[in-house]
């Protein structure tokens, strides 16, 4: 009876141990997959630090720059990069300008798919 007792508890014992490694094997798994994760959200975290430093560069070159560009050159950039980038039928900017807590528009420039930039005076 005794040894029915050991037999069996070593057979409990190793099914035990089995079962345990295999939740083990597949917490390291689990652990891996979790890391591979991490270390993407990080590579794409650098990326983004390196982009939002790279526009800020080019923010403070372009406030430096527009002292010299008048606003139809920028606009004609802006139209270009649109026409490459986007597909739209028309597109408007209307600038306003603000007195005493009231706005009206001065300017409207306007892109159609087909036509080139123009200002308009509103």
């Amino acid at each position: 009876a005794c040894a029915f007792l050991v037999v069996f508890l070593r057979a409990m014992l190793k099914k035990e141990t089995y079962l345990l490694d295999k939740k083990y094997e597949e917490e390291l798994a689990r652990h891996a997959g979790l890391s591979r994760k991490l270390e993407e959200i990080r590579r794409k975290k650098s990326g983004l630090a390196k982009d939002l430093a790279r526009l800020s560069e080019l923010y403070a070159l372009t406030k430096q720059m527009s002292f010299n560009i008048r606003f139809k050159e920028l606009f004609a950039s802006l139209r270009g990069f649109l026409n490459d980038n986007f597909r739209f039928g028309k597109f408007k900017i209307v600038l306003f300008k603000s007195e005493k807590d009231k706005s009206t528009s001065y300017n409207t420039y306007e892109i159609s798919a087909a036509s080139e930039s123009r200002g308009e005076k509103s």
